[in-house]
């Protein structure tokens, strides 16, 4: 028997299939007759919402708002494309620069980027060549995961040339393009736009940038970056050309020219990309997409996002606008990925994650969506650091009405704390956060508890082993394998961020068995905190976008069945933000699989809600599911 105080998981299921048998079997025969004989006659009454057909639902895995250099309330949709494992391609813009030391000889000092492919798996180290002629490169020094070395070792008036590879688990990259450098040359290129000109208007996110460069004694490379992004070779120059990809609003294109002895010259200029450039609306394979919906909530991070499966919407509560303890915002919308319209759902009452202190601008509180009971559970509405205690809510997408829940105990204060929902064993999850009180952010912790919403109960599962004490962790719940994976997080239990130490650890939770297991992929993602993660129920990934407080783009998906974490590196990214929503848009029944799933790809046509179901479109075949409404799964007491 698990912790849970019901008579355990497994045995609650078989009674109610017993229970309910006699009546699995008449529903049974009557939907053949409904499917055979007269299936225009199988709507049932209580059907109010259209299946999606439409391209970002189900399927897509949708990010809203977040941190850049102010609040964004832009709207992405990402779609999972499977990407090819190898070792990394060669290192990108390797620099030398030479600069003479007190004891008269010089040292020479080596950048580079990292390379365009990591192959789908994390650089572990790098390896510097060097030789006195070209192309006569032998190891030099073997690196960590770093993008520079120094090079003391060297004769003043000397030449050396350098090159540089990239090593990941699969194995070693080409080397980069030569450098070659000379003692004494501090001079700097100069590097100049021709097109497009300072303050230039665009109409289009693709453009070609042209310049010049000159230098005392050659230009040796031209590159571009964009926004302050990655740098990428240029064609030619003395006069070169590139491609840079923009986005919507404001761009920095910046060039930057390198001469022999590695010393650098940058030139730029300042354009703006309008809105009218070109809406995509078919979802491409790894590729994200600027959804750009003709309204949405105001510019927000930290806002809490759930999907209701069975209708694909997207559930948005508050955020913050980053005005001070002031900027926590209560609102509710909703985004329907089919009309690509976010809509302010306005109820009569909600949380109040407003003040005097603001819980939500220091993360005490998180939302999941509840599949069984039709409800998005949020809990969490802490105030710091003496205000309400923690509060669980319940938010019904049809009736847009939210309810106090008033369960005799729950986990306490917390924030920044992992929280899913796990269809399989009809629980919320609840793992880890960091303590409040008595003072502001303390010691983080690794308590695993569950919520039963028919039963309004939380329970603490106290599992004999679980991960270090942490939060900021990212948290989702793969439905094929059964299985809650945890990602990443604050360890050390330092007060605020970035005083802790952050880690890339992936672990797993089994509900059935109570039971974390530290899963050890051979690589990760970087690490961070405050991480956003979900499941993709049809490519059967996790989804891991940005780099939590550190404000990345990068997308990242992690296979639980070979337990590998891959680097998608997508087509035209979001721009790096902190605090963004993420969220998985699908319809409860088009998943992969897994417990009480349906094969994956399949087509649905909702015939009745808690009753019938026909799920068609595999090479032909046909099936007719019986979904029930669970007899266990009751509405609440008092209150309502």
């Amino acid at each position: 028997m698990t912790p849970d105080s019901e008579a355990g998981w497994a045995g609650a299921h078989a009674r109610g299939r017993s229970r309910s048998l006699l009546r699995h079997v008449a529903a049974f025969a009557l939907a053949l007759l409904l499917t055979v004989v007269a299936p225009a006659a199988a709507a049932a009454p209580r059907l109010t919402t259209a299946p999606h057909t439409d391209t970002i639902s189900p399927g897509s895995t949708i990010v809203f708002g977040g941190y850049g250099s102010t609040p964004l309330n832009d709207t992405w949709a990402y779609t999972y494309g499977a990407v090819a494992l190898s070792a990394p391609s060669a290192p990108l813009s390797l620099h030398a620069a030479v600069e003479p030391l007190p004891t008269g000889s010089d040292r020479i000092t080596l950048t580079w980027q990292p390379p365009a492919s990591d192959g789908g798996y994390s650089i572990t180290g790098y390896r510097m060549y060097r030789g006195t002629t070209s192309e006569s490169e032998t190891i030099l020094a073997t690196l960590g995961n770093t993008l520079s070395y120094a090079d003391t070792n060297v004769t003043t008036g000397a030449t050396y040339y350098y090159e540089v590879s990239a090593v990941n688990a699969l194995g070693e990259s080409p080397r980069s393009s030569e450098v070659s450098i000379s003692a004494h040359d501090f001079t700097n290129p100069v590097v100049v736009f021709t097109s497009p000109i300072e303050g230039a208007t665009l109409t289009s996110t693709v453009i070609t940038a042209q310049g010049t460069a000159w230098d005392d004694v050659g230009v040796q490379q031209v590159e571009v970056s964009v926004n302050n992004g990655t740098w990428t070779p240029a064609t030619g120059t003395t006069s070169w050309s590139a491609s840079p990809p923009l986005q919507t609003g404001s761009n920095l294109i910046l060039a930057r020219a390198t001469d022999p002895a590695g010393n650098v010259g940058i030139g730029g200029v300042n354009v703006t990309v309008t809105a009218g450039a070109a809406l995509h609306t078919t979802a491409l394979a790894n590729a994200w997409v600027d959804l750009r919906p003709p309204a949405a909530p105001s510019p927000r991070y930290r806002s809490l996002l759930a999907s209701d499966t069975r209708t694909g919407r997207v559930i948005l509560f508050g955020g913050w606008d980053g005005a001070g303890l002031g900027g926590a915002l209560n609102d509710t919308w909703s985004y329907d990925p089919a009309t690509n319209r976010w809509t302010n759902r306005s109820p009569a009452t909600h949380p109040d994650l407003s003040g005097p202190d603001c819980g939500v601008c220091f993360g005490t509180a998180s939302m999941v969506y509840d599949s069984v009971a039709n409800r998005v559970i949020l809990f969490g509405a802490v105030q710091v650091p003496f205000g309400l205690p923690n509060q669980t809510w319940a938010y019904d997408p049809d009736a847009n009405t939210w309810t106090r829940m008033h369960p005799a105990s729950n986990p306490g204060y917390g924030h920044d704390f992992g929280l899913v929902y796990d269809a399989a064993a009809d629980r919320v999850l609840y793992f880890g956060g960091g303590s409040i009180t008595p003072h502001y952010y303390d010691i983080g912790s690794n308590r695993t508890w569950s919520y039963d919403y028919a039963n309004d109960r939380w329970t603490d599962r106290a599992p004999a082993v679980s991960p270090p004490i942490r939060y900021g962790a990212g948290m989702a719940y793969d439905s094929k394998a059964d299985r809650t994976p945890l990602f990443g997080c604050c360890t050390n239990g330092q007060d605020l961020w970035p005083g802790c130490t952050v880690a890339n650890d992936t672990w797993s939770y089994d509900y059935r068995t109570n039971t974390w297991t530290n899963r050890r992929p051979v690589s990760n993602p970087p690490a961070g905190v405050d991480l956003s993660l979900v499941y993709d129920t049809q490519a059967d990934r996790l989804i891991l976008f940005g780099r939590g407080r550190d404000a990345g783009n990068a997308t990242w998906s992690y296979d639980y069945t070979t337990n590998a974490w891959v680097n998608q590196r997508p087509a035209n990214a979001p721009p790096a933000r902190a605090g963004a929503g993420l969220v998985y848009v699908s319809v409860e029944a088009s998943g992969s699989g897994g417990p009480g799933g349906h094969p994956s790809g399949s087509t649905l046509d909702v015939v009745g809600i808690g009753a019938l179901v026909a799920v068609s479109g595999i090479a032909g075949a046909a099936w007719i599911v019986l979904v029930w409404t669970s007899q266990r799964k009751r509405e609440p007491g008092p209150p309502r």
